[in-house]
């Protein structure tokens, strides 16, 4: 009997040194919470949390020590069986002991088992809730995307105000791109007010707004379903001091197909900062596309020609339309079909005209005006003002809109024909609509574009870690071209890419607006067939530098 006593008294000890290491490892190791990669990735963690490693891997060893006394077990009743059909008392009772054996063994190791794992769901579960950790002041300056999904850039294509933006206006309103459509009734109410569950907008500080409450604000969706502007009912902010904001959409935004967008406990998060001040400046135009000529000589531009306008500052994208912005053939008075498109951080509106006329370098449609060509005329009209305006918005545009807006709602200083009017307030319709002119021939334009430029310059090294990636076209860009999918930077740090037209030449400058870089890490941004010229000609790859920076 002593000796079946000390056989079994390693039992308690093995009961005592899994406990002792399950405790072990919640004081001892820190919580640790990253953006999972590495070994987390592989055993299917929903962070790097070390606590959780070392967890999981304890899993492991008690299913694995469980298995191994049921197989002892298992052995034991097979051997006790056959022991008493021989009728051998020492084989009988070798057998009796291994059964016991095993059995205890097994029965510890899934008693341990189970309490790793209900800790283990306690701690994932801190990871997986629809609503991110909450923010700190000091702690925000990256955007993220939290829970199961974690691939960045991917579910959004651009929004407003962009990632840690500063000097926001109060009355700004907030614009979300995604990349594909979306339920508006998954992010809207009823009565056209936010869901708080799916986009969250909050105050961070100085007076942070209670968890799970959202500012009040109203709610809009495009055409397409991908764009949606939300538009605080109060002014953000207070007076005369900046105050810190942050946006989150969490896995309730569902996609047209009523799928969540970003996985069951995904989402995306980011912050900018807004000023004590009202926005009361009336956006204005900055460039246009044919070109308005110094002289009253009008600019002839190919067929494959695009119409492109530049703006100031971010336009309501949920306002351009045909309504808003058309283009008449000036010899028989008809409009032309065609479709409107905004991008370049809602800077820039692009029309598409609808007649398909052939392929370019990439082999993909492009759309011309008619081959007659002749004489053309763009008009874009100037949103009508309120009829009660304060002095602190003096060109706010009367709600529902009827024209061009910024993002605060202040109408067009369009300045008529040319903009030659444009007085630096909105006067609204007509003299605030902007018209201009110009020629299509019949030719086609297709060389391609090239790239002249790049700073930093190639293999630079030292490189200012906040400093933007400029690069120069050879020639005028489609601007709503130029975005993460054809100017690429890297997996590893979140950026986005803002472009204007050269006032003094035909170039497009571009540039990437990027978070932190890692010191020491070799960059190779990298531009893309998918940009596209004013007359849609791809980019070829293989021609101007490419810029390597460290």
């Amino acid at each position: 009997m002593r000796a079946n006593k000390k056989r079994y008294r390693f039992i308690p000890f093995l009961s005592i040194g899994g406990i002792a290491v399950l405790f072990f490892t919640l004081l001892v190791f820190p919580a640790y919470a990253q953006e999972v990669s590495g070994f987390a990735r592989v055993l299917g963690l929903p962070v790097n949390d070390t606590r959780l490693i070392v967890l999981r891997i304890l899993q492991g060893v008690w299913i694995i020590t469980t298995l191994i006394g049921i197989t002892v077990a298992v052995l034991g009743f097979v051997r006790l069986r056959s022991a008493r059909e021989d009728e051998d008392l020492g084989a009988e009772a070798s057998a009796k002991r291994n059964l016991i054996l095993g059995a205890m063994i097994a029965v510890i190791g899934l008693v341990l088992f189970g309490v790793i794992t209900i800790i283990y769901s306690r701690i994932a579960q801190s990871y997986t809730k629809e609503t991110p950790p909450p923010f700190k002041a000091a702690d925000i300056s990256q955007p993220i995307y939290f829970g199961e999904y974690q691939s960045k850039q991917s579910r959004i294509e651009t929004h407003y105000p962009a990632r840690d933006e500063k000097n926001i206006p109060r009355n700004v309103k907030i614009l979300i791109t995604f990349r594909e459509a979306i339920r508006a009734n998954s992010i809207r109410a009823e009565d056209g007010t936010l869901i708080s569950s799916s986009i969250r907008l909050y105050q961070i500080s100085p007076t942070p707004t209670p968890d799970g409450l959202s500012v009040p604000a109203n709610v809009t969706v495009s055409d397409d379903s991908k764009t949606v502007v939300i538009s605080p009912i109060n002014l953000l902010g207070i007076p005369d001091a900046t105050s810190l904001y942050g946006v989150t959409l969490m896995s309730s935004v569902l996609t047209s197909g009523g799928e969540s967008l970003f996985g069951n406990t995904g989402g995306y998060s980011w912050q900018f900062e807004v000023s004590g001040l009202v926005d009361n400046e009336p956006p204005r135009i900055t460039h246009v596309f044919p070109t308005i000529p110094l002289q009253d000589q009008e600019l002839s531009v190919a067929r494959n020609a695009l119409v492109q306008i530049t703006f100031s500052e971010a336009l309501d994208p949920s306002l351009v339309s045909g309504e808003k912005i058309s283009v008449q053939d000036l010899e028989t008075g008809a409009l032309i079909a065609g479709t409107i498109l905004v991008g370049n951080q809602y800077r820039t509106v692009t029309f598409v005209p609808r007649e398909l006329c052939g392929t370019n370098n990439c082999k993909e449609p492009v759309y011309c005006f008619p081959e007659k060509g002749g004489r053309y005329q763009v008009s874009l009209k100037a949103a009508t003002l309120a009829q009660q305006r304060t002095q602190e918005s003096p060109h706010r545009a009367a709600y529902p809109y009827n024209g061009i807006v910024d993002a605060a709602g202040n109408s067009l200083d369009g300045g008529g024909k040319n903009g030659a009017d444009r007085n630096g307030k909105a006067d609204g319709p007509p003299a605030d609509n902007f018209v201009w002119t110009f020629t299509i021939i019949k030719n086609l334009e297709v060389t391609p574009p090239s790239i002249e430029s790049v700073n930093p310059r190639r293999d630079g090294t030292k490189v200012d870690v906040t400093a933007p990636i400029d690069i120069t076209f050879s020639k005028y860009m489609d601007l709503n071209s130029l975005h993460q999918s054809s100017i690429y930077l890297s997996n590893d740090v979140s950026y986005w890419v803002e472009s204007e037209q050269d006032a003094t030449s035909t170039r497009t400058h571009a540039r990437i607006q990027h978070d932190p870089l890692k010191k020491d890490q070799l960059y190779q941004p990298e531009v893309r067939a998918s940009a596209r010229d004013v007359y849609q000609n791809c980019y070829n790859p293989c021609t101007g530098p490419s810029p390597q920076v460290r």
